[in-house]
């Protein structure tokens, strides 16, 4: 529990859950979606097997509205980053994700390490 003095400084947070690992946070003047997972219910065949989504997101990425950045955990599934997702993230001002997604996804995003503020 942190200090009386400590807490005046806190920053609400509003969480909207979209479906899946998809939400919208907003805190501190910004707005922040994670894991963008927008399409329809589909198949998605892979090589080894075929993934079915049997649910829509509570709404289409295109009413989501602007995003100071995408919260991305990994690019390598398409229950956390699906295919109106990846288009989703040409729309975001930043993308924060892992060295390896910034590689799968491609050069449209800059890399930056931890310790580097993005600009």
């Amino acid at each position: 529990m942190l200090p009386l003095s400590q807490k005046a400084h806190m920053a609400t947070a509003q969480f909207m859950l979209l479906g899946g690992p998809t939400a919208v946070i907003e805190v501190g003047g910004y707005r922040l979606l994670t894991d963008p997972t927008f399409d329809p219910p589909s198949d998605y065949e892979l090589s080894y097997t075929r993934l079915r989504k049997f649910g829509r997101p509570a709404v289409d990425g295109d009413q989501i509205g602007p995003v100071d950045a995408v919260l991305l955990s990994h690019d390598q599934h398409f229950d956390n980053l699906d295919r109106a997702g990846r288009a989703f993230l040409r729309r975001a001002a930043r993308v924060l994700t892992t060295v390896a997604g910034g590689r799968d996804l491609g050069p449209t995003l800059r890399v930056w390490r931890r310790g580097q503020q993005p600009r």
